[in-house]
């Protein structure tokens, strides 16, 4: 199984992650999608985001899990993309995992940072992480919103 690596964005506003979240299911096909546990069954994914808008919309506290495939970022195209949304105590963390060895070989961790300050403003997110998961570990961090972390960029395209 490959490594994981993940983009936390803590503490973001449920309004612009929900657009957010509705723009890359228009992008994509959703493969799977469980909230608290609880799978539900794919079908268009129109219905799939009126799900997520309600489940959203009522969320008091839980977790929401969206598997994508077909998602791009600068014009290149991912084959997994899984998202996890939390709700504790009114404060919502969204996490975006990526398989490494399919990100290493298409990204750089330049652009994949550029990617996520772009989302990081869209979803106003008070701080994000990225590296293996977990992100917010600083070992095993390659940037956060302030600061690259100690993992080397793996250099490759630009």
């Amino acid at each position: 199984m490959s490594e994981i690596i993940e983009i936390l964005f803590e503490d973001v506003d449920l309004n612009q992650t929900s657009i957010f979240l509705r723009n890359i299911s228009h992008n994509s096909k959703i493969n799977n999608f469980r909230i608290m546990g609880e799978n539900y069954e794919i079908g268009i994914n129109d219905e799939v985001q009126n799900k997520i808008f309600y489940f959203l919309r009522d969320l008091v506290s839980g977790d929401m899990y969206i598997d994508f495939s077909g998602f791009e970022i600068k014009d290149i195209m991912f084959l997994y993309l899984g998202v996890h949304l939390f709700n504790y105590s009114n404060k919502y963390d969204l996490y975006i995992y990526f398989n490494a060895n399919e990100l290493i070989e298409k990204i750089s961790t330049f652009h994949l940072k550029l990617w996520a300050d772009k989302v990081h403003n869209i979803i106003k997110s008070k701080r994000f992480y990225c590296g293996y998961e977990q992100a917010i570990d600083f070992e095993t961090r390659f940037f956060s919103k302030d600061e690259m972390g100690p993992l080397k960029d793996w250099n490759n395209k630009t």
